[in-house]
């Protein structure tokens, strides 16, 4: 039986069936990067894995793909692999393992029934558990997290509380923040584990929603601050200044799941490099979204 979070991402994935084909820019983008991260950190002719690939249209499959002898992709989503597998060139070399990598939507009960406070109760409760990488073979020289983190807990709790509810109260956000702060905790540890030696670990995540809804007259927290910041070019996210998106993450205004673990330099060692780029969702209309990615490479650190 499917999970509730695997029925709200397999929705997801069927909606961004309609849009996938405006991300030219951003796959573009996200390959330049990849060029990029080998030159840093060479993992050519290795094995990949891909965490939450989805229908692949946010990734430069065809530069994968030429880059690795084997990518191994995991997903909650089977039915979106193989809108995957429409983009390459060399099929055989992906291989598919379905997995929930949030660690918790088999603990997740019918929220329907429950009253908002017993939901918030039962999600303090939740842990982390990894249940996927024992279904993996061997470790792993290049680990992309493909814009997944702020997916994995924070949409299926907000849009069932949404459709009980109308509303999201500041005590029930609170909780699916601390859940999603375990989650990717447990995420990250995860993933070192399979991680080899000499590999590189990229994890990217959109951070900030820039976003503008005419009929309402409204901006989504951050959004003025940040296209000022840019001279309201979307082109130039990358040269607004640190400290504008340190403050927006300050103030709570970043999208939950975005912010790296508290624990991630006990086990990581961040490479001097940081990636920010745009990945547009709508641009006609009264309504338009953009979303500001932030991209890290890591690799382990170094035993003392």
């Amino acid at each position: 039986m499917k999970s509730g979070l695997e029925k709200e991402q397999q929705h997801s994935n069927r909606t961004n069936l309609k849009i996938g084909a405006m991300w030219s820019n951003f796959r573009d983008r996200m390959s330049l990067i990849h060029n990029r991260l080998n030159e840093i950190r060479p993992t050519y002719g290795g094995k990949a894995l891909l965490i939450g690939a989805g229908n692949g249209y946010d990734l430069p499959l065809s530069q994968l793909e030429a880059n690795y002898e084997s990518i191994v992709v995991v997903d909650i989503d089977t039915d979106s692999f193989k809108e995957l597998l429409k983009q390459v060139s060399c099929p055989e070399k992906f291989k598919f393992v379905h997995v929930d990598v949030s660690g918790v939507g088999s603990q997740i009960p019918s929220l329907r029934k429950l009253t908002e406070l017993e939901i918030i109760q039962m999600i303090d409760k939740l842990e982390y558990r990894d249940e996927w990488t024992n279904k993996l073979e061997g470790s792993f020289d290049f680990i992309m997290t493909c814009h997944l983190t702020t997916q994995l807990v924070s949409p299926f709790f907000m849009m069932e509380m949404l459709a009980m509810k109308g509303n999201i109260s500041w005590e029930y956000n609170m909780a699916v923040n601390r859940l999603s702060e375990r989650v990717i905790n447990g995420l990250f540890q995860s993933i070192s584990t399979i991680l080899s030696k000499e590999g590189l670990f990229f994890h990217s995540t959109d951070t900030f929603e820039l976003s503008y809804n005419e009929s309402t007259d409204t901006w989504r927290k951050g959004s003025e601050e940040i296209l000022k910041a840019a001279n309201f070019n979307i082109d130039f996210l990358h040269e607004v200044p640190s400290l504008v998106y340190t403050d927006l993450i300050s103030k709570g205004y970043h999208i939950t799941g975005s912010t790296l673990p508290d624990t991630l330099f006990e086990t990581y060692e961040k490479l001097p490099y940081n990636y920010i780029s745009p990945w547009q969702f709508s641009n006609e209309g009264s309504f338009l979204k953009t979303y500001v990615v932030f991209s890290y490479p890591f690799i382990l650190k170094a035993e003392s």
